[in-house]
């Protein structure tokens, strides 16, 4: 940031600690800090000096990152809920869940530029092309260069591949927050996909479940698919992934389904000495049987016939 700039932000805080009428900022106001490259540190600073409060939905968080907010000024936004809302009216799903359930990076530093390791390597995102798709790309979130799941649909953001960025730097956080499981949710009305940590006290948004995501997947998977029904799919599947490569356990979330099989095939590949001191995931799932591949790819592209979604699983935390 140039000096010009820090000055004007040095003299805007010391006017707001002596001004006797001291403004609030607005959502806006934040977007606008954001955008024209604030540090977060003085963005914050000015949310605290103006007691600045926020009544955020979870539709608003995918926003508020496609727009160039951070996650660490998310979560002072979160945090910052209006006095009057908080004492006599009734708790938004945002506040029903520990934390505002949007983690940052400040609780599991990491340098911004340094890509968070996993399963020898990392979260990305690839376009998937398959029938129907169209000139809009689908997109395939990866693991190590293996496929967990497929985006079809843009869930309120402009594209579906800013959408699959977003969803992967939740991942990443979830990454730093080391073991744990993935548990369906309900925030606002719609249904998403939470992160719970074992030694984490808050929860980490990883995405939203559009009816767009659910007719998507209906119409590849030859069955009825529902938002309810894909947010407890795709928390078991992820469950079952993080098992393998980060609880060091073996699968058992989608033990019940036919080509669940073949996660704990992988598992079983997966746990075997090595001769490639920095063997991805994806060199673990080659190594297995063609159709216990082919297993795989159903699994991240379709629902199978025999999940059935439990009201235990959709409705406990760990």
């Amino acid at each position: 940031m140039s000096k010009y700039l820090q000055l004007r932000i040095t003299v805007t805080v010391f006017m707001l600690f002596v001004s006797s009428q001291v403004l609030s900022l607005t959502v806006y106001d934040v977007i606008q800090l954001s955008t024209k490259n604030y540090p977060d540190k003085d963005i914050i600073t000015l949310i605290e000096v103006t007691n600045s409060a926020f009544e955020l939905k979870a539709d608003d968080i995918p926003r508020l990152l496609e727009l160039g907010v951070s996650e660490t000024v998310i979560q002072t936004m979160l945090k910052a809920v209006p006095e009057q809302s908080a004492e006599h009216s009734p708790p938004s799903p945002l506040a029903q869940v520990p934390g505002s359930t949007i983690a940052t990076k400040t609780a599991h530093p990491a340098p911004a530029d340094t890509k968070v390791l996993i399963a020898g390597g990392g979260f990305n995102v690839k376009a998937y092309q398959e029938s129907g798709s169209g000139h809009h790309h689908h997109q395939a979130i990866h693991l190590a260069g293996a496929n967990l799941f497929v985006l079809r649909h843009k869930g309120g953001f402009s594209s579906i591949k800013k959408r699959a960025v977003a969803a992967v730097t939740q991942l990443e956080l979830a990454a730093l927050a080391g073991k744990g499981t993935f548990q369906p949710d309900v925030l606002n009305g719609t249904r998403v996909v939470m992160f719970y940590g074992q030694n984490t006290s808050r929860p980490i948004y990883i995405l939203n479940i559009s009816t767009g995501d659910a007719y998507a997947y209906q119409l590849r998977s030859g069955r009825t698919v529902t938002p309810t029904l894909l947010a407890a799919y795709w928390s078991r599947l992820l469950s079952d992934y993080w098992s393998i490569v980060v609880n060091n356990v073996k699968p058992i979330h989608l033990a019940d389904v036919h080509e669940g099989e073949a996660l704990s095939d992988l598992y079983q590949q997966w746990i075997k000495p090595s001769a490639i001191a920095s063997a991805r995931l994806l060199d673990a799932t080659r190594l297995l049987s063609t159709q216990t591949q082919h297993h795989l790819q159903q699994l991240a592209t379709t629902v199978p016939h025999d999940f059935v979604v439990s009201d235990d699983y959709s409705q406990a935390k760990p």
